[in-house]
């Protein structure tokens, strides 16, 4: 069971405690920070190809090694909306799980659907292979132009522990955090 998780963006990583049912926030200037920590799960922000990238993903692929990159030659990738867990290999966390996030057309598409389909194939990740703690950046808000300060379309299931993360996204962290 999914015991706790971290959000990281633009600096802010956000660990949010189904335990403790509080949040902590925490600066950091790198990815480096997070390399370090003892995740069951680092989720990527990844283009549909799986083929990397440059900046985080472009990170998570060289420390993580060759052997990564072999896995994620999938014929066809990953489609939008959905998510793809390789192994960690070289990482401290078990796994990568590589998520692609929808590209941002205005609010006029199904891109919140498909951004929230993406999160909760993350999540669905976490029960099946038992992970306590994955680390999540803020998803399509990269160069996929997803606005931050809106929430992906989790509003059709809740749990207590989705409202405590509403609950943190809600309060002033003065930094954009998506809700999941």
């Amino acid at each position: 069971m999914l015991k706790s998780f971290l959000i990281f963006g633009w600096g802010l990583l956000c660990h949010l405690s189904r335990t403790k049912r509080s949040l902590a926030t925490y600066r950091s200037d790198s990815w480096r920070y997070v390399f370090r920590l003892k995740a069951d799960a680092v989720v990527n922000a990844a283009y549909r190809q799986l083929v990397g990238g440059d900046g985080v993903d472009g990170t998570i692929r060289l420390a993580a090694g060759s052997q990564l990159r072999k896995e994620c030659a999938i014929p066809g990738g990953c489609p939008t909306g959905l998510a793809k867990i390789p192994r960690g290999y070289q990482l401290s966390a078990k796994y990568v799980i590589h998520a692609v996030g929808s590209v941002w057309h205005g609010g006029d598409k199904i891109e919140s659907k498909l951004l929230a389909s993406c999160y909760r194939s993350c999540l669905e990740f976490a029960a099946e292979y038992q992970l306590t703690l994955m680390v999540f950046p803020v998803l399509s808000c990269g160069v996929y132009s997803f606005p931050a300060n809106r929430p992906p379309g989790w509003q059709e299931r809740r749990s207590d522990f989705l409202e405590v993360v509403s609950a943190a996204i809600a309060a002033d962290l003065s930094a954009p955090i998506v809700a999941i």
